[in-house]
């Protein structure tokens, strides 16, 4: 009796164990992201990281490109990935690029990983973050992912993974010896690309600028008759806030408006308020607009290691020098509710960070008309900050462009 006891105790314990490990198999994240220090003390002190993705999953999962470091043209990232802070916990400058794919072609958009499979890539921080000076850094950075039922629909959003903080100490002295011993130098980063031909190329983009151009405007106009605001009494004396009457386009790409502007004691400009969510817009497309009039110039052409469907690309420091790809001229200047010339330059043209806005960036859960709306019903602070946002929201205020 009490030998079976026994047995049934320790086949009540394995499948109690079975049961745990696949409750744990169950709830364990389908990737492993890991930032880890290069072996080489002089390329780990240079600000360089190795990256590490697995999946551990038993489907096939899928890595929007334009964010993840996996793929790097000229050595760069496509994106401002990394989250880079300081001794003092404060994020460091992106100086990096804003690199444009459509988000239609779904094929080229992602890069897959199947189960088992790991994939790896060494980043230059340096490169894109302002870490030049030296000091100590922490570097992580969350990874995007979606199923294959991304190549079909726009309706499932995509998921995201955290890494691992590194913590890493960057020597400047050994910053460029490093570029050069591993053959990275200015001339593999920053490849300037070729002036634009005059006859087959520059039509096309000064077309789709002087349309971008009539947008923003209306974008502008449309933006003053939303600013107003209301008066109440405190203290005994009248006072004022700035509040937003929203479109249903201005809801629709930024949300509702909180309209939780502080008092004045006298009738706030917009510039009093814009740093407050609800107003960001009317900055973002303000400078937008004066950007276009400040004369943009264009080099044309990309290299073979950009992804095919890369339309364009700005580097943020580089105010209004727009890259242009050849996928550019393969998509139409302007077509309502479809990727097109028009978007890329209205999009490229938040990157940058100058006297008129500041630099607003791109959220992978935000790329592509349907996520940029989801992202303006769940997330304001990043809606007013995502730069398909305000292409979207422009292209809606001019929707009865012919």
């Amino acid at each position: 009796m009490q030998v079976l006891m026994k047995k049934a105790i320790i086949i009540i314990c394995a499948i109690a164990i079975f049961v745990s490990l696949d409750a744990y198999a169950a709830d364990a994240p389908p990737l492993d992201i890991t930032l880890s220090k290069s072996s080489n003390v002089r390329e780990s002190e240079a600000g360089v990281i190795l990256v590490s993705i697995t999946n551990h999953s038993t489907e096939t999962l899928l890595l929007p490109k334009p964010f993840t470091p996996l793929l790097q043209p000229e050595h760069r990232l496509m994106n401002n990935i990394f989250l880079v802070t300081d001794e003092a916990g404060k994020p460091v400058r992106f100086i990096g690029r804003a690199i444009r794919m459509s988000p239609d072609a779904k094929q080229e958009y992602f890069t897959r990983i199947e189960p088992g499979q790991s994939l790896a890539t060494v980043v230059h921080l340096d490169s894109d973050y302002e870490i030049s000076a030296g000091g100590s850094f922490a570097v992580s950075y969350e990874q995007w992912y979606g199923g294959l039922e991304q190549y079909k629909t726009n309706d499932v959003p995509l998921k995201k993974i955290k890494s691992n903080v590194l913590h890493i100490y960057v020597n400047t002295s050994l910053i460029n010896g490093v570029k050069m011993s591993m053959a990275i130098s200015a001339a593999t980063t920053d490849d300037p690309g070729k002036p634009c031909d005059a006859a087959a190329q520059l039509p096309a983009i000064k077309s789709a600028e002087n349309v971008a151009l009539k947008f923003a405007a209306n974008g502008q106009d449309a933006m003053t008759k939303m600013y107003s605001f209301s008066t109440a009494t405190e203290s005994g004396k009248q006072v004022f806030r700035a509040k937003v009457l929203p479109t249903t386009d201005y809801t629709y790409w930024f949300g509702k408006p909180e309209n939780d502007s502080p008092s004045f004691p006298k009738v706030p400009l917009v510039s009093d308020v814009w740093t407050q969510t609800d107003f960001i817009p009317f900055h973002i497309v303000r400078g937008t607009y004066n950007r276009l009039l400040s004369s943009p110039t264009y080099m044309c052409g990309c290299r073979s290691d950009y992804p095919p469907t890369t339309a364009a690309w700005a580097e943020t420091p580089k105010p209004y020098l727009i890259h242009i790809c050849d996928f550019f001229f393969s998509i139409p200047k302007f077509e309502f509710g479809s990727d097109s010339q028009v978007l890329t330059m209205l999009h490229e043209l938040t990157h940058f960070d100058d006297k008129y806005a500041p630099y607003i960036g791109d959220f992978p859960n935000g790329y592509g008309h349907a996520a940029a709306h989801n992202l303006a019903l769940s997330n304001r602070p990043q809606a007013v900050t995502n730069a398909d946002n305000y292409a979207y929201f422009l292209e809606a205020i001019n929707k009865n462009y012919k």
